[in-house]
């Protein structure tokens, strides 16, 4: 079943470029080139794969990211900037930013055509949670306190992965 991957770059010729790399795959494409039409888009489509820059303009992939969580916090992501310092371990960027949002991949600009869609399958393949548990869980934490819902979902998942 083809998943729905949203792209998010403010230059168009990258935002083309990712599109172009993922179109063999077959999954359907969603291309934004502002937070805002972000944002747009992942309220009022299914979600399942957040591609996004580092620096969008005047905001970040992170802070559209956390916007976009609120709405689907069960959306996996890749975060994509030539700001990180390519040295930088996969683990480092994530203390960096963990206290903003919780993101599941991190490339380096430029991307390789191979591996944007290594990533994608990457994500698409780990399904070890029971999404639609966790799904549930999501939902009773949203209902008590949205403006917690996906913080919830990040310590949910964190959880999951601990003891699953």
């Amino acid at each position: 079943m083809p998943a729905s991957i949203l792209l998010i770059d403010d230059e168009e010729d990258v935002l083309n470029g990712w599109a172009k790399a993922l179109r063999p795959t077959g999954h359907k494409l969603l291309l934004a080139r502002t937070a805002k039409a972000a944002i747009e888009i992942a309220v009022d489509e299914p979600v399942d794969i957040v591609v996004v820059d580092f620096i969008l303009g005047p905001d970040t992939g992170v802070e559209v990211l956390n916007a976009i969580r609120k709405k689907r916090p069960l959306v996996k992501s890749i975060l994509i900037s030539a700001q990180i310092d390519r040295n930088l371990s996969e683990e480092s960027v994530r203390g960096l930013i963990k206290d903003k949002v919780e993101v599941d991949l991190y490339l380096h600009k430029p991307v390789r055509n191979k591996e944007l869609r290594e990533a994608v399958a990457h994500l698409l393949a780990n399904k070890e949670i029971d999404w639609r548990d966790w799904a549930k869980k999501v939902q009773e934490a949203r209902e008590s306190k949205p403006e917690d819902a996906a913080d919830a979902a990040g310590r949910l998942k964190q959880h999951l992965k601990k003891n699953g």
